[in-house]
């Protein structure tokens, strides 16, 4: 099994509606030492629920896009929900996971694989940053909402 992402159009008009289901945001952010990561979900374009995580000062922005990604899955599998869409900017994560002989990733590729043998189907998009999406948005900001330590 892999996992694949698609990317989302954002020239369509609706670039999300195209996309059913409930939708996941994450992102990463490393600030003056201060490294957090946040998930955000979205249902009917309202978000229902949300979570940041302060990680150690030596972990990279990638390192903190990759446990949101984790972190959302986690999500999905404790949800109800049978299909799920994670949108993430993070190319380079994204590109990472699909690729599961990395050892780097075997964590996050299980926990995937785990998610979809549970009857959970896990849609994975990425999106650009910055360009206006209400929840990638609000995820950017949640992220860089970390408290100073």
């Amino acid at each position: 099994m892999s996992i694949e992402y698609e990317l989302v159009d954002e020239s369509d008009p609706d670039p999300l509606g195209k996309i059913a289901g409930p939708q996941i945001y994450t992102d990463g952010s490393k600030i003056n030492g201060r490294v957090g990561a946040a998930i955000t979900w979205w249902t009917n374009d309202t978000e229902s629920e949300y979570q940041t995580l302060s990680l150690h000062p030596s972990c990279s922005v990638y390192q903190a896009e990759m446990y949101a990604l984790y972190r959302a899955v986690a999500m999905v599998k404790a949800s109800r929900e049978k299909v799920v869409n994670i949108l993430s900017d993070s190319r380079s994560s994204l590109e990472l996971l699909s690729n599961p002989s990395r050892t780097s990733i075997s964590t996050q590729w299980e926990s995937t694989r785990n998610a979809n043998a549970e009857g959970k189907e896990i849609r994975f998009y990425w999106l650009r940053a910055h360009v206006g999406t209400k929840g990638n948005e609000r995820a950017d900001e949640l992220a860089k909402s970390l408290p100073k330590g």
